[in-house]
């Protein structure tokens, strides 16, 4: 399976570069920083939602080439409180993106979370569930 890379050279101008970004669908790709001389952009997936309080997009690690509406997020770890429930900054990006994925013109993306074993994919199952639409993503265990 191959990904598209989080890095891509685009044009030497970062004003053509950014509507460059902008233009390569699907999905849409957010515009993060680039170097002091301006000329590399760093370009992410990610998916446009409705956010009145800050960014209107949410970020995602790579693209599934064979599948571009497939989204994927890699997770090392899920930390959990002492009551099972996600820290706050982990349960506001799946809440972030559960809304991102039922958001009009979002219907035919999923998000693949990839995770190095059965124990963090059996913890980010169970979150995932209360945040995303059902059907919407999936967990897969990475070989080592």
């Amino acid at each position: 399976m191959s990904m598209i890379p989080l890095t891509e050279r685009l044009s030497a101008s970062p004003a053509v570069a950014r509507s460059q970004a902008f233009e390569l669908k699907p999905p849409t790709f957010a515009i993060v920083g680039k170097t002091a001389d301006g000329v590399e952009v760093r370009v992410v997936p990610a998916l446009k939602y409705t956010n009145p309080n800050g960014r209107d997009f949410v970020k995602f690690d790579a693209v599934d080439v064979d599948n571009p509406t497939v989204l994927i997020d890699r997770k090392l770890n899920v930390a959990l409180k002492r009551n099972g429930t996600p820290m706050t900054d982990q349960g506001d990006a799946f809440r972030r993106q559960g809304k991102a994925l039922k958001e009009p013109g979002n219907e035919a993306y999923t998000v693949r979370y990839e995770v190095p074993n059965e124990e963090v994919a059996e913890k980010l199952r169970e979150l995932a569930g209360l945040y995303l639409p059902e059907g919407r993503f999936e967990v897969k265990v990475l070989e080592p």
